[in-house]
């Protein structure tokens, strides 16, 4: 069993419970374990006890090789108020849905999924972020807050910036958050995984750290906090919803996290489909005309 360093503290673990939790846990967890099939998730409510007095979204994920548990805090208002907020949110995507299935225009959907997820997220900026054929990309749509003086629409970025490791990771797993741009990270223990040898492969994690790399990248743009979700198209990265915080950290609850998630997937959809829809008109004019230069050819040989 592998744990956050910072989990003892958190839970206020005595002594003999530090064993219990080291010893038992891992059991108890490979006992769960078998409900799962590959890369499913789980979503459970734990209520106030000894060891935690708030309520608590605890996340589960496995793999072939992991089985991964995570905890984050509900604020009372989530906590009393979970169905008839969930409720809410459906009635929200559902409207979005009616909203974006008339749309045959791709930039139209573009600035309409960036205007949505700001009002949903309520994040400083979002920048819904394209890739061409060689990953450059070009933000096409943007929607900022009033007091947010800097646009990047229209702009370009290299490749680099979003390099093939980070475009593999929001191919499968499709977000990332970051609440704080100077978090601490925290290691876990132990480093190396007792059941494979190696380090734990934290792909679907989501509270995973990130690159410090990427960090200074947010820190040289003023960004205290980011979001992003991936559009895919045909099973590839076709952009990115950039979702910057500005004026402070900013953590984004589960259903929160899973309505924008549900808006990036719908959006996908319907960008597919209006892609297959160019593709299949471009295919219908490139027949018609070499019909038309055959029906050409076969006159002007006839006339011959």
């Amino acid at each position: 069993l592998e744990t956050s360093k910072t989990l003892d503290g958190l839970l206020h673990l005595d002594d003999q419970s530090k064993v219990m939790l080291r010893e038992q846990g891992g059991p108890i967890l490979c006992d769960i374990s078998h409900l799962f099939g590959p890369y499913q998730h789980l979503l459970v409510f734990v209520h106030p006890s000894k060891y935690n007095d708030h309520n608590s979204t605890v996340l589960a994920t496995t793999d072939d090789t992991l089985f991964i548990v995570e905890a984050e805090p509900l604020k009372p208002s989530e906590t009393m108020n979970y169905i008839q907020h969930m409720n809410k949110m459906l009635s929200r995507l559902n409207a979005y849905q009616l909203r974006l299935c008339v749309m045959n225009d791709l930039m139209d959907v573009c600035k309409l999924v960036a205007r949505e997820l700001q009002q949903v997220s309520g994040y400083d900026r979002i920048m819904l972020y394209e890739f061409d054929t060689d990953w450059h990309g070009h933000v096409v749509a943007e929607e900022n807050a009033a007091d947010v003086p800097i646009t990047y629409l229209g702009l370009h970025f290299p490749a680099s910036d979003i390099p093939a490791q980070a475009r593999q990771l929001y191919t499968i797993n499709k977000f990332r958050m970051i609440s704080d741009v100077d978090y601490q990270r925290i290691p876990l223990v132990p480093m190396i995984n007792p059941r494979t040898n190696r380090p734990a492969d934290l792909t679907h994690s989501v509270f995973r750290s990130v690159s410090p790399v990427h960090l200074v990248y947010l820190r040289n743009m003023d960004v205290r906090a980011s979001f992003s979700v991936s559009i895919m198209v045909h099973d590839r990265l076709w952009g990115l919803l950039a979702c910057h915080h500005i004026r402070s950290s900013r953590f984004l609850p589960y259903t929160t996290r899973a309505l924008c998630l549900s808006i990036g997937s719908i959006t996908s959809a319907h960008i597919t489909n209006l892609i297959n829809k160019k593709v299949e008109r471009e295919m219908l004019a490139s027949r018609q005309l070499i019909q038309q230069l055959e029906t050409a050819f076969q006159s002007s040989t006839h006339n011959g």
